[in-house]
């Protein structure tokens, strides 16, 4: 910090009021003067040279004054002798003021504009993932809602196979319960019997009673499993509207999923729009203030050059010399200090920061110096038109200065530029925290729309599945009405039946699962 407040103290100097521009023309430059003094050939390449050095890094600071019109020399057809006579250089016209605050909103326009484009650029990262997620659950539900159609198609189809087989079952059921009930009334006779023969049971009696009970076991079986198909058979109807409306919630949601879909396109497109638009803008501005920083290198030049324009050696000298002070200072500045490859190749330390933020502060000094000078050059002696503020306190505070002596107002330079310093390093601190928490806060929304996203994606599988398995199931069923309508096979029967009883437990299970 000593080294760069010894750079800006060393060469403070009361700011005289002087008029260098005494034979300015009305309507601008007295052109032939000019031209008899500025030689742009090698002039004008060492002014580039120059900005070249640190346009790339430090764009923001160089624009100070403008000129009307561009003149030839920058397209390099200079002219030795002569400028072409319909170009004018309106110098007396400048307004410094003016200028730098044409610059200022066109900073704060790029940093609004780089502000909103970072923040439309997560916007448009969160689109995506739900795009991406909303065309997979998509995909899923699609692929239900064809299997529930094929499923109810089936059944359907079905219908009268169904109903033929259920008068086939039922017919069946009826002869077999007439067997069971004569079997039954059979044993209960041969019990009777046994009883009233006071107890003397036989063997053979014992024979015959334990066959009968083994055959009314068989029957009690047959008797189950006829009246489970019977059941099946006859919900074919409510089995048929339950399918319906659970395809029609599955089109009320891929609706839902669809227009979701349509309005995150939509977002995105005009999120992607508003981008090209700004990254434009963005583009647009930088050549802006980089051309305008073009402009105010060579007017600095001219100014610094022509015994025309700057009539005081003395105050050329000033100017020359705050221009070699910027340079020097510039000179011993870190190229990329904030870059994150020159942190990751370079220790950087709190220190090092602390002395490229005194370093910045100082470039800030010297130019508003040299906006003071090229003020003063233009017959402007209010120095209260820069400050900001028409305040009571300010212009109190603008009375305590001029009571202070050289030293003093020095000391008090010193004392200020460090709290400059300081208010910007704590700056930067806050918006490194905040920073940090921003890509926090970014890296959790992410996860939560990922995992919503997991979380719609996992029970539309789970349906998915379930409908694949109750799609086999029903083509069990349909077969085994079909084996029924058809034949009397009661080895296939029961096979089918085994693999229906097998489905069923998972399907339950698979419920279980998506209701969990």
């Amino acid at each position: 910090m000593n080294s760069t407040s010894n750079l800006l103290t060393k060469n403070l100097k009361p700011l005289p009021i002087r008029n260098p521009f005494g034979r300015v023309k009305k309507m601008g430059v007295d052109i032939d003067s000019v031209i008899n003094e500025i030689k742009f050939d090698q002039k004008l390449i060492s002014v580039f040279n120059t900005y070249n050095k640190y346009i790339n890094f430090r764009f923001d600071y160089v624009i100070r004054t403008s000129i009307t019109q561009l003149p030839d020399e920058l397209n390099h057809n200079v002219k030795d002798s002569e400028f072409d006579s319909s170009q004018q250089i309106l110098i007396d016209s400048i307004n410094s003021n003016n200028s730098l605050n044409n610059v200022t909103k066109l900073r704060e326009e790029l940093k609004t504009l780089t502000t909103q484009v970072n923040l439309k650029r997560k916007e448009l990262s969160i689109i995506t993932i739900n795009e991406d997620g909303l065309k997979k659950n998509i995909k899923h539900l699609e692929d239900i809602i064809s299997i529930k159609k094929n499923v109810i198609s089936e059944t359907a189809s079905y219908a009268e196979i169904r109903c033929n087989a259920k008068e086939k079952i039922q017919k069946e059921y009826n002869r077999i319960n007439k067997k069971y009930i004569k079997i039954l009334s059979q044993l209960n006779k041969s019990n009777k019997m046994t009883k009233s023969n006071n107890g003397n049971e036989t063997s053979k009696d014992m024979d015959y009673g334990e066959r009968t009970n083994n055959r009314l076991l068989r029957y009690e079986d047959k008797i189950k499993k006829m009246d489970d198909i019977i059941k099946i058979a006859s919900d074919s109807a409510e089995k048929l509207l339950q399918y319906q409306i659970a395809l029609q919630t599955s089109n009320n949601r891929l609706k839902i999923f669809n227009e979701q879909l349509n309005n995150q396109i939509k977002n995105k497109q005009e999120v992607s729009t508003l981008l090209i638009q700004n990254e434009k803008r963005i583009n647009q501005l930088k050549t802006n203030l980089s051309n305008l920083g073009v402009l105010s290198s060579i007017e600095k030049s001219r100014v610094n050059i022509s015994s025309n324009l700057i009539g005081n050696d003395n105050l050329k000298k000033e100017f020359l010399d705050l221009q070699n002070m910027r340079n020097e200072i510039l000179s011993s500045r870190p190229r990329g200090m904030f870059n994150p490859k020159y942190q990751k190749e370079n220790n950087v330390f709190k220190e090092d920061i602390r002395k490229y933020l005194e370093n910045d502060e100082a470039i800030d000094s010297v130019d508003y110096l040299i906006e003071l000078k090229n003020n003063m050059c233009n017959n402007n002696s209010n120095l209260l038109n820069f400050i900001q503020t028409n305040s009571n306190e300010t212009k109190i505070f603008w009375k305590c200065l001029s009571t202070l002596s050289k030293s003093e107002l020095k000391k008090l330079l010193v004392h200020y530029f460090i709290k400059v310093v300081d208010l910007k390093e704590s700056g930067r601190e806050n918006d490194e925290i905040i920073s940090k928490l921003d890509t926090i806060n970014d890296r959790q929304r992410h996860t939560i729309v990922s995992l919503n996203n997991n979380y719609q994606e996992f029970h539309l599988s789970i349906e998915k599945k379930f409908m694949e398995l109750k799609k086999y199931y029903q083509a069990k069923i349909n077969t085994l009405f079909q084996l029924v309508q058809e034949e009397n096979n009661a080895i296939t029967m029961f096979k089918t039946r085994q693999e229906i009883i097998g489905l069923k437990k998972k399907i339950i299970e698979l419920e279980k699962l998506q209701t969990g």
